[in-house]
């Protein structure tokens, strides 16, 4: 006779450190990408949701594309539906990967 078990776990969770949601990225963001009319946008809520789009300079209009969840940990990483991301943020403006936001 033998046993078989199985664990189960997220494979975008990081277990290795505590998931936070940094206060610093509260808010709308919108890249700071060089076009004209058309940019990347992100909102983040206190809770751990929010929502990535784009966002229509010349219309002050945000075009929501996506739901999104995310979760910050140890200060460094921004997990958004799972994706790591390296962040840095000051309350004016956000780093994530290789884009520079700023707060709308």
């Amino acid at each position: 006779m033998s046993a078989l078990l199985v664990s189960c776990s997220s494979d975008d969770d990081d277990s290795s450190s505590n998931k936070e949601h940094d206060a610093h990225l509260f808010g709308e963001w919108v890249a700071n990408d060089g076009k004209k009319y058309v940019h990347d946008y992100y909102s983040f809520n206190s809770d751990g949701t929010g929502i990535h789009g784009s966002y229509e300079s010349d219309i002050d209009w945000v075009n929501e594309e996506d739901d999104i969840k995310w979760y910050t940990v140890d200060n460094e990483y921004l997990y958004i539906n799972g994706a790591k991301y390296y962040y840095s943020c000051d309350g004016s403006s956000l780093r994530i990967g290789n884009k520079t936001y700023y707060e709308k």
